[in-house]
C-alpha cells in the first residue's frame, strides 16, 4: 500500500477505511508480517540526533525525569492520567478541566495518557463526557508540548482503523507519540487480539507514521501480559499494580517488571491508589510514593481531577 505524504494521515485512514484494502491484506499476510518483524527485529531505530530533537519539544519544569525504556523519550516520572477521575471532573466542570490540563502542562506534566473509552457523567441523566474530546481542546493549541498517548480498545478487526481515525479527530492532531493495545485481560483475550490481527493493523499504522511508539496496557492476568511482551514488538507497558484486580496467574508486578526489563520496555504503573482509596488510615500521597519507588519501573500514571490534586502531585515529585 502506497502512502502519499502530500495527504494527511487522517485522510489516508479514511481512504483505507473506504477501500478495505488493509483488512484484506492483513487477512492474507498478517501472520507472516508479524513473524518477519519478530524474527528480523524490524522495530524502528531512532538515532541520537533524532531523539535529541524529539525530546527538545518537552519541558519538565525541573520535575524528576527518566528515559521511557527503549523509546529514548525523556518523561517525568509521573504521567497525567486522563481516565475516569479526570472525566468525572470534566463532566461537572468543563472549563475547570481544561484549566487543569493547561496548568499541569505549564508545571511540567507533559506525558498524557487517554483512551477512546475513558468517560464520565455529571449524573445518570447527563450525557457522557469523553476524555479525548476534552483533552483535544488543549492539544489543538499545544500539541508540540505534549507526549501524547491513546489506545485501541476494540478487538474487532474491522473497527481498528475507524477507532484510530476518530481518536485523531477528537484529539485535534494527525499523529500520536504513542498508541497502545488497551486492556489485555487474559489468555483468551490475547488469542482474540492475535486472531483478529489487531497488532498487525496497528503496526501498519505505525509504519505510516500515525504514531511513533507502540505499547500495551493491562489490568488482568500476568500470563496474558507476558505473552504480549514476549512478542518482542512493544516499547512500553502500562500496568495496574498488584492490589488492583489480583492476577490468578501470578504477581503482575513480579512477572511483568522482569519480563518488560528483559525487552528494555518502559514500565508505567497505574492504579497506585485503587482499590485502597478512601480506606481508613490510607494516605494517597504515600501510596503514590510507594509506586514511584517500585524497583525496576519507569514511573507511574496518576489520575488527576483538580488543580489542587496537580499541586499535591507536584509536591510529591519535588520531594522524591
Amino acid at each position: 500500500m502506497n502512502y502519499d505524504s502530500k495527504i494527511s494521515r487522517r485522510e489516508w485512514l479514511k481512504q483505507v477505511g473506504r477501500t478495505g484494502l488493509a483488512i484484506s491484506a492483513f487477512s492474507l499476510f498478517g501472520e507472516r508480517l508479524l513473524a518477519a518483524i519478530q524474527e528480523a527485529d524490524l522495530r524502528p531505530v531512532y538515532g541520537a540526533r533524532e531523539m535529541k530533537l524529539f525530546n527538545s519539544r518537552f519541558d519538565a519544569k525541573g520535575l524528576p525525569t527518566t528515559v521511557l525504556g527503549r523509546t529514548g523519550v525523556i518523561v517525568p516520572r509521573m504521567g497525567l492520567g486522563l481516565g475516569s477521575r479526570f472525566c468525572a471532573f470534566a463532566a461537572k466542570d468543563h472549563d475547570g478541566a481544561v484549566d487543569m490540563l493547561n496548568y499541569a502542562l505549564d508545571n511540567g506534566f507533559y506525558y498524557w495518557d487517554t483512551a477512546p473509552i475513558y468517560s464520565g457523567r455529571k449524573d445518570e441523566n447527563s450525557p457522557e463526557v469523553f476524555s479525548e474530546d476534552v483533552t483535544g481542546e488543549v492539544v489543538k493549541y499545544r500539541r508540540n508540548e505534549i507526549f501524547l498517548n491513546s489506545k485501541v480498545c476494540t478487538r474487532n478487526e474491522k473497527e481498528v482503523l475507524k477507532s484510530v481515525e476518530t481518536t485523531l479527530k477528537k484529539l485535534n492532531t494527525d499523529h500520536l507519540d504513542m498508541m497502545m493495545v488497551h486492556g489485555v485481560e487474559n489468555m483468551e483475550d490475547f488469542q482474540r487480539i492475535r486472531k483478529n490481527r489487531i497488532i498487525e493493523q496497528m503496526q501498519e499504522l505505525r509504519e505510516q507514521k500515525v504514531f511513533k511508539f507502540f505499547g500495551f496496557s493491562g489490568h488482568g492476568e500476568a500470563d496474558a501480559l507476558k505473552a504480549m511482551a514476549d512478542l518482542g514488538l512493544f516499547d512500553v507497558l502500562l500496568m495496574a499494580m498488584d492490589p488492583y484486580r489480583v492476577s490468578k496467574s501470578g504477581s503482575r508486578e513480579k512477572i511483568m517488571i522482569a519480563t518488560a526489563n528483559h525487552y528494555d520496555m518502559g514500565i508505567m504503573l497505574m492504579k497506585s491508589v485503587r482499590p485502597h482509596e478512601g480506606e481508613p488510615g490510607v494516605n494517597m500521597d504515600d501510596m503514590i510514593r510507594l509506586s514511584l519507588n517500585t524497583p525496576g519501573i519507569t514511573g507511574t500514571m496518576v489520575g488527576m481531577d483538580s488543580i489542587e490534586i496537580v499541586n499535591r502531585n507536584l509536591q510529591i515529585m519535588r520531594t522524591l
